[in-house]
């Protein structure tokens, strides 16, 4: 039988319950309420240099003594099309007209990959924070003993037994299961191959049985009947973003938390669209959020395939900041969970107690 408090032995945290390190919603003070309140606080640095990422890291260590995880990604450097990218631009040409804009005359990269980054290794072995985690695949051995040697604990995104397999053999200290129903970027190794779309409780069950390490189960868990059911299957801990997102220290935009709010409401009077989906269209890699009318007119039958990830994403990077200068919405992504719709705007310390509290 697996040790139900292996993540608390572990980590020394107090509640078995991470905050998700969403990149452009998570902050300092996010992460900082969560951490003060018991749990792991997280920052998702993916698109961050080298001194933003200090920067973030000084004002995080301001706000709270405790443990806190850094996120990065590590993906493979993307195989580009020039053909593909500038056809596009092309079909998204009239969104930018719309916005009295036009579109970038090319595209690039929008996030650096922490693989190879060895700047960035050098900061965090510098640092030493409590925990680093990573989504899209893993770094080498080498790094991963950089670390460990620093004294940091380390863990990635799983969306298969097979990939947990891979963060096990190398080395890391956990596994975060991530099921279908998360929200944001699928944490698949290789964009381009099967995806199981498995669900976050066989999931867990799946890794559980497979691995050694800790298991943490992430994707559409928003109450603590959601968290006690992972831990059944095999679960130490839980991660949370979506429940997060509306909270006062997030750094959500008004737009992203009212497209939340409205989705749960339209859920409890049983009137409108409020499923969640997952696309390809805003950066090129699978994830899910809430529909937004940049997902409908970009997934229309005659659309182009998007880039490849990252550089999808500086398209619609761009056209978003169009959209904010000019006072519109609908073009940003809104990602979130399967359950969305049971979203209680409330406090970090809140949440992270109201799920993440012992049993």
């Amino acid at each position: 039988m697996r040790n139900p408090s292996a993540f608390t032995d572990l980590t020394g945290i107090e509640l078995p319950f991470i905050g998700a390190p969403m990149a452009g919603t998570s902050t300092p003070q996010l992460a900082a309420a969560v951490s003060n309140a018991g749990g792991l606080g997280s920052l998702g640095l993916a698109g961050k240099n080298v001194d933003q990422v200090r920067e973030a890291i000084r004002e995080l260590k301001a706000l709270t003594t405790r443990p806190f995880n850094l996120n990065f990604f590590c993906h493979a450097e993307p195989h580009r099309d020039p053909a593909v990218e500038s056809a596009w631009l092309d079909y998204l040409a009239p969104l930018f007209h719309s916005l009295g804009t036009q579109p970038p005359a090319e595209l690039s990269p929008s996030y650096e990959s922490f693989l190879g980054d060895t700047a960035m290794l050098q900061l965090l072995v510098d640092e030493k924070p409590a925990v680093v985690s990573f989504h899209f695949g893993v770094p080498d051995v080498a790094t991963i003993n950089a670390l460990h040697e620093a004294g940091t604990l380390l863990m990635a995104s799983a969306t298969s037994q097979a990939e947990a397999r891979v963060i096990e053999e190398t080395g890391l200290d956990m596994v975060i299961a991530q099921g279908i129903e998360a929200g944001g970027h699928r944490g698949i190794f290789d964009e381009n191959g099967p995806d199981e779309q498995t669900p976050t409780g066989r999931l867990v069950q799946q890794i559980a049985s497979a691995t050694q390490p800790p298991v943490v189960a992430a994707g559409g868990i928003m109450t603590r009947e959601h968290a006690e059911h992972m831990f059944s299957l095999g679960a130490s801990a839980v991660q949370v973003g979506t429940a997060l997102i509306t909270s006062p220290e997030s750094g959500a935009k008004d737009s992203y938390r009212d497209a939340l709010v409205q989705s749960a409401h339209a859920a409890q009077h049983a009137s409108g669209d409020t499923e969640t989906h997952l696309t390809r269209v805003f950066s090129g890699r699978p994830a899910r959020g809430l529909p937004t009318a940049f997902m409908e007119f970009a997934e229309a039958p005659d659309a182009p395939t998007p880039p490849v990830f990252p550089v999808a994403y500086s398209a619609n990077k761009a056209l978003s900041a169009a959209a904010a200068k000019s006072g519109s919405a609908g073009m940003a992504p809104h990602w979130a969970g399967a359950n969305a719709h049971l979203i209680q705007p409330r406090p970090a310390a809140e949440v992270t107690h109201a799920i993440g509290r012992e049993p």
